[in-house]
């Protein structure tokens, strides 16, 4: 059974270039204002969410997530189109956005229970839940213009959570009060995320959406661009960050992230054959884990080329063993001048998070001067000690520029590679030797 049904959903705004005036001819003379834009925030979204899905809905700022959840909430009407919901929601939006600031603590918790439905003695039986989970006790029977935003935030956290909902809407709100109390809210979000509700739920932390839902959708521009396995919609949403592919075609740009995700499938499902047994991951360079996300940024001229990791023998390798030293080297041209520049190489996780790097010269110095056509050899060695994971290089030279540290050329992802063999040991801080460069 359908817990969320969407057909055909738009919804459309009316932008004001002069507010107060054009409101005013819109309202009492329609159509007398030339000063009227129409701005679409969803276009055409047909959804079916199952009972006990968990979806994670990504997308850029202005891509119509928030509209798509109010919609869906009931707090906004769609421009056209049907939406059905069946069972009792929750939309956790904004915190603490629907108190009435002239009312206690006490009194904005039983209006906003009751508005759910709730009947007063059932509010009797979770208020002292609210309140203990809030740790406001002694505040509840002050007027809540009288709060801070953290604590309308955390008493409206903790209301939201105990009204005990059919559908959970959760649009980045996990980020309330101090880390105590984040790491409470957390251990309760959790619980929902394991009750078999349908929940909605929009971050931009990718590894959060990666790790808590089953289904996933990606919009663009208030259209949807892309729905399926959260992989796919990870894969795709990191796509339209780096602008790495067209999307102006939906079933171009579908097409071309269910290949790509295709690929990554098969690379893993290679990359795990010895990897889940105990003795049979080797040492190796693997063609499966290509690189295929190779992204370049420059400020300034200079080629960063023949990016390698290499092992002791000097033989090119993607699949390493914990604990062993590896070396990374890059050759660098400086086609034009620039004034204190480093070279550093940075490991980063599937995710792109930096785990580690190295600046050369060492101690964050510099050369002061390059003259163009200078051309280094970089060499770092690191020790892998990695969780067992995929990982990506990137190499950056950074230069002062108009009086400001930038990254003036960065390769990302040149080389991508696997650890393996870490068992439960704990990954290392200093994973990098000093390395140098070399004047060729």
């Amino acid at each position: 059974m359908n817990a969320i049904e969407l057909t055909n959903v738009t919804k459309d705004y009316k932008l004001y270039d002069r507010n107060i005036v054009d409101r005013f001819r819109d309202t009492f003379l329609p159509g007398t204002s030339k000063h009227i834009r129409n701005f679409q925030a969803l276009n055409n979204i047909s959804l079916n969410i199952k009972q006990g899905d968990i979806l994670g809905i990504v997308g850029r700022n202005g891509a119509g997530k928030s509209t798509l959840l109010k919609i869906i909430a009931g707090i906004t009407k769609p421009t056209s189109g049907e939406v059905h919901v069946n069972g009792k929601v929750v939309a956790l939006l904004e915190l603490g956005g629907g108190f009435n600031p002239e009312y206690t603590g006490k009194e904005n918790v039983y209006f906003l229970c009751s508005l759910q439905g709730m009947q007063r003695e059932q509010i009797d039986e979770v208020y002292r839940e609210i309140v203990e989970f809030s740790e406001l006790e002694d505040f509840m029977d002050v007027p809540v213009k009288r709060y801070s935003s953290g604590m309308r935030s955390r008493l409206g956290f903790a209301t939201s959570i105990n009204i005990d909902p059919d559908i959970l809407i959760l649009d980045e709100v996990l980020a309330v009060g101090d880390e105590l109390f984040r790491r409470k809210c957390y251990a309760r979000m959790m619980e929902l995320f394991e009750s078999g509700k349908t929940i909605l739920y929009v971050s931009h932390a990718i590894d959060s959406v990666k790790k808590l839902c089953n289904k996933g959708v990606l919009l663009h521009n208030g259209s949807m661009l892309l729905t399926g396995s959260v992989d796919t919609i990870i894969l795709g949403y990191q796509k339209v960050l780096s602008g790495g592919l067209d999307i102006g075609n939906a079933k171009d740009f579908e097409s071309s992230i269910e290949r790509q995700n295709k690929k990554r499938v098969e690379r893993e499902s290679v990359a795990r054959v010895g990897i889940n047994a105990s003795d049979g991951f080797t040492e190796m360079f693997d063609p499966s884990l290509e690189s295929t996300s190779i992204k370049e940024k420059k400020i300034k001229d200079i080629a960063i080329e023949d990016i390698r990791l290499t092992n002791s023998q000097g033989s090119d390798v993607n699949r390493l063993l914990w604990g062993t030293t590896y070396t990374i080297s890059a050759s660098i041209t400086f086609n034009e001048e620039v004034n204190n520049a480093a070279i550093s190489a940075v490991i980063t996780d599937h995710l792109g998070h930096e785990v580690g790097g190295i600046v050369v010269p060492n101690n964050l110095r510099s050369i002061p001067y390059v003259a163009a056509g200078t051309s280094f050899t970089f060499t770092t060695s690191f020790h892998a000690y990695l969780h067992d994971g995929l990982y990506g290089l990137r190499c950056i030279v950074r230069a002062v520029i108009d009086e400001e540290v930038v990254g003036a050329s960065v390769v990302s992802d040149a080389v991508v590679f696997r650890c393996s063999g870490s068992r439960s040991r704990i990954a290392q801080c200093s994973i990098f030797e000093e390395g140098a460069i070399v004047n060729e």
